[in-house]
């Protein structure tokens, strides 16, 4: 059974993960990093959580969709940790999830945790499932539309390929 194999039947044997609870885990790494993050950070590493997710491994990490705001993709009911820029500074207990998925979560917040929030919108907006989701809207245009995951799917399995080969001028 290759790794592939093995994370889909731990991900069917599991409890269901929700984005609230991965968000959770997001927020006791800051914590036990003493990083500061703020709703809008704490929304893109839960976006690339699911995206990456389902690029690597074919499975949504978490059932709720994301929605192409002026700011990137949100989950709506993240919100209700906090709405505004400042930094959040009530957190909820580390949720306890397979080792594969905190080994999972670990490597995103590894890749994407130095970022600030700015940086992470620039990031997510400059990728064609947030683009392709808004199309000619203009930048500061509000919308509600659900980011489709075929399309996250799709775009990070993609760029995971490309991860993978090797540079064409090692190999000559």
């Amino acid at each position: 059974m290759n790794e592939t194999e093995t994370l889909a039947l731990s991900q069917r044997d599991r409890q269901t993960i929700t984005a609230r609870e991965v968000a959770d885990y997001f927020l006791s790494i800051a914590r036990e990093s003493d990083r500061p993050i703020n709703i809008y950070k704490l929304q893109k590493l839960t976006y690339y959580a699911q995206a990456w997710y389902l690029g690597l491994y074919e499975l949504p990490l978490f059932e709720e969709d994301f929605q192409a705001w002026v700011h990137g993709p949100i989950l709506p009911e993240l919100f209700k940790i906090k709405r505004d820029w400042q930094p959040i500074t009530q957190f909820s207990q580390k949720p306890n999830f397979p080792l594969d998925v905190q080994e999972f979560l670990e490597e995103v917040w590894q890749v994407y945790g130095e970022h600030n929030s700015e940086e992470l919108e620039r990031m997510t907006c400059s990728e064609s499932p947030w683009q392709n989701v808004r199309k000619n809207l203009p930048r500061d245009e509000p919308c509600h539309k659900i980011i489709p995951k075929i399309s996250l799917h799709q775009y990070y399995s993609r760029r995971a390929e490309e991860e993978e080969e090797p540079d064409q001028e090692s190999s000559y």
